[in-house]
């Protein structure tokens, strides 16, 4: 087995295996010609410049007749701790039948995640079809979030209550969608894992021309634009969900901006809908905003997963509240590598991590190194967590270990 990376002169292959392992029409011939007549382009695996698309890795039998298994990874440029990283965004996970069971897809995991821990990616993410299957590989659930259905019965005290302000805007197939990517950018502003420079907007342009979707750019009184919602009509209710094979959206970037958003779906399409569908971070809290929880539901979804790739990299981006020191022991079952003994130490807002000889202070795999460190558990919440143990309870860990937003605003 030969694992490496696939050239975009080669990528037919990687999109062959796609279309066998999901059984979706694929035509080989065309595609290995549009491949060729494109040719290749420079391709360094250091670092990646801003807006470079997806890397395939593929393991490939001895003799690289056939392509046995693909791994897709894309660089992301993401928010952390109030400053900027990089965060291997994982995906596109696929083998060939037959080749099932070889350890294909393992090889390649292990390839794509040394790699970027190589270059010194903070850590990655991933979209998983099977969670219990992804943990193998390090990953563990990341940030929650909240599927809300509002019924405008919920909301209509808002239009009462709440005066309007501002102005909304529909957007059309000729409008420069580019504000929206600003307008993304303002509202994930200090969100943990959230992209820098997202270019969303791309999604909407073709449902746009074809009425296929609908989007409304908020501007409040003194003509900044704040917000937008993009939806369609699912039976009756405004679909804001974006999801895979689904573009849409409900941006805020204040709670104010929400309740003008709110009073305005309910107020202006009450004649064709009865109910508004948002998935929002689990940090964004409804409780007092929306006026009759009575006439709203809402289901909690795990959205990714997530892994730290090497601790002494990833606590350089660390914010502490405090000064302080402790030893962390971490075991890391599938990159042993990164197993040993850390001292991190804080102080004056800086953090770092260094392997070290003394005892530790606390223990955890790194599954819950990964979700203390990014602050999706509070040191508080560790007992719920399976891989930590705390040996010496008088550590400040909640200066490193405590609760921030977080949310993963990018598909892949």
């Amino acid at each position: 087995m030969k694992i490496r990376h696939i050239s975009k002169k080669y990528e037919y292959l990687a999109d062959f295996t796609s279309s066998v392992a999901f059984e979706f029409e694929y035509d080989y011939l065309k595609a290995k010609a549009e491949c060729e007549n494109e040719g290749d382009y420079p391709f360094s695996l250091e670092m990646p410049p801003d807006g470079w698309s997806g890397i395939y890795f593929g393991a490939f039998t001895d003799d690289e007749s056939e392509c046995m298994a693909v791994v897709q990874s894309t660089p992301y440029k993401i928010r952390l701790d109030g400053g900027e990283a990089y965060m291997g965004g994982v995906g596109g996970v696929a083998s060939l039948p037959h080749h099932r069971g070889t350890g294909a897809v393992n090889e390649v995991m292990l390839h794509i995640l040394r790699e970027d821990r190589r270059r010194g990616y903070a850590l990655d993410y991933l979209f998983p079809f099977s969670r219990a299957y992804y943990r193998r590989y390090g990953f563990e659930n990341a940030e929650d979030c909240r599927d809300w259905d509002i019924s405008f019965k919920a909301i209509n005290e808002l239009i009462k209550t709440v005066g309007e302000k501002g102005r909304f805007v529909m957007l059309n197939a000729e409008s420069d969608l580019s504000l929206l990517d600003e307008i993304r950018d303002q509202a994930w502003d200090g969100v943990n894992l959230s992209t820098i420079g997202e270019r969303a907007s791309g999604n909407y342009k073709g449902k746009l021309e074809k009425n296929k979707i609908f989007v409304y750019v908020y501007y409040d009184e003194e003509d900044i634009p704040r917000g937008y919602i993009a939806f369609d009509n699912d039976g009756g209710v405004m679909n804001c969900i974006n999801n895979f094979g689904h573009p849409a959206d409900f941006i805020f970037d204040t709670p104010d901006t929400l309740r003008q958003m709110l009073r305005f779906s309910a107020r202006a399409f009450n004649s064709r809908y009865h109910t508004l569908r948002v998935r929002l971070p689990d940090f964004v809290r409804l409780n007092t905003i929306v006026p009759e929880l009575n006439s709203a539901s809402s289901n909690i979804y795990a959205h990714g997963m997530a892994r730290i790739l090497n601790p002494e990299d990833f606590f350089g981006w660390v914010a502490p509240k405090g000064d302080g020191e402790f030893n962390v022991a971490v075991t890391d079952s599938f990159l042993p590598e990164n197993n040993g003994v850390y001292k991190i130490s804080f102080e004056d807002g800086e953090c770092s991590a260094q392997r070290c000889d003394g005892a530790p202070d606390i223990e955890c795999d790194i599954q819950s190194l990964t979700l203390l460190g990014l602050g999706i558990f509070g040191i508080e919440e560790a007992e719920y967590l399976n891989g930590v143990k705390i040996i010496n309870p008088d550590k400040p860990y909640d200066a490193v270990f405590y609760r921030r937003k977080n949310y993963v605003t990018s598909l892949f």
